[in-house]
């Protein structure tokens, strides 16, 4: 196979649809774990991101992973993974030695953007699900589930992995393994049996006549009930600690010597944000108090990607070759 029908391949990645499905419930609940490598060779002297050492591997957790030894991903930059998921040729790409999806990722100045799925249609590689396949562990490189990505179990698939990088006046590539030569095997097994649930917890013994009475079980030293009728629980939230331990004893309570810390939205950081028990409960119990460790960051976080995302990798995808 020639480098230019290899290129053409990847020119037909085109984007259609920008619909999210809804994936089925997942059907691996197990696999066994296997890994391949290949060696890519040295710099070639094309300015596409450089594939060194292109790595495959699937957990026990079924999730499929790729690393493609890419050292930099910027902006215009993209990687693609296509991968032969049932070994047949004459089911998928005749360019990519039967590809039947593929894995897009578009570099970009800061974080990339998140890898998604291509699908083989019988004429070109569609792009219709724009939420991403599953996060990116590295440069250029995706961990999906074996459900993502449609495998079967007891399958080897076949992967290739190919760079572009848009120039002034070219487009360049790199591809691993080289045009004409076989595709990197994984081997792909994996358990659709769920495992048995958990044996029911067993009865507690009753006691028979005449036996001696199962005692209950004791609470915590901390939680010991004190000597004392028991005190009304003051409001204290939104105090410091300090001053809400000083209310907490001029109510008669009892104040245990650790906190819950929790993050909260509408107390600031070091206030109280409530009691267990709570404010108005008689309690002869030590009273904690719950304080505030602030707002929580929110993760910053892909859920899909947009419509020019696909535009643009569509357009790497379809650069000419020259």
């Amino acid at each position: 196979m020639g480098r230019t029908r290899l290129l053409a391949a990847v020119a037909a990645c085109t984007g259609a649809a920008f619909a999210v499905t809804t994936s089925a419930e997942a059907a691996c609940y197990s696999s066994t774990p296997s890994s391949a490598s290949f060696a890519d060779s040295p710099f070639d002297g094309s300015l596409a991101p450089e594939i060194s050492t292109v790595a495959l591997g699937l957990d026990a957790a079924c999730t499929v992973s790729m690393n493609p030894g890419i050292d930099a991903l910027v902006g215009d930059d993209a990687v693609f993974t296509y991968i032969n998921r049932d070994g047949n040729v004459a089911t998928g790409s005749p360019s990519f030695s039967g590809a039947d999806i593929v894995v897009g990722t578009l570099g970009e100045i800061g974080a990339d953007y998140p890898p998604i799925l291509g699908t083989w249609n019988g004429v070109e590689f569609t792009f219709s699900d724009s939420t991403p396949v599953g996060p990116a562990p590295s440069l250029g490189g995706f961990a999906a589930h074996v459900d993502r990505l449609g495998l079967t179990p007891g399958a080897t698939i076949g992967v290739r992995i190919g760079t572009i990088w848009r120039g002034i006046s070219y487009d360049y590539f790199d591809f691993s393994p080289e045009p004409g030569a076989s595709s990197i095997p994984l081997t792909v097994n994996f358990s659709t049996t769920p495992p048995p649930p958990p044996p029911p917890p067993a009865p507690a013994p009753v006691p028979t006549p005449g036996s001696t009475a199962v005692p209950l079980p004791t609470t915590p030293a901390e939680d010991e009930g004190v000597e004392a009728t028991g005190c009304t629980v003051p409001k204290v939230k939104g105090k410091s600690r300090a001053v809400a331990e000083t209310r907490l004893f001029d109510a008669d309570c009892e104040v245990a010597f650790s906190v819950v810390k929790r993050y909260s939205n509408t107390v600031r950081k070091g206030r109280v944000i409530g009691t267990s028990p709570g404010t108005g409960d008689i309690t002869s119990k030590r009273v904690k108090l719950i304080v505030s460790k602030g707002r929580k960051r929110a993760r910053a976080r892909v859920s899909s990607v947009s419509p020019s995302l696909l535009e643009r990798l569509e357009t790497l995808a379809n650069a000419p070759v020259r």
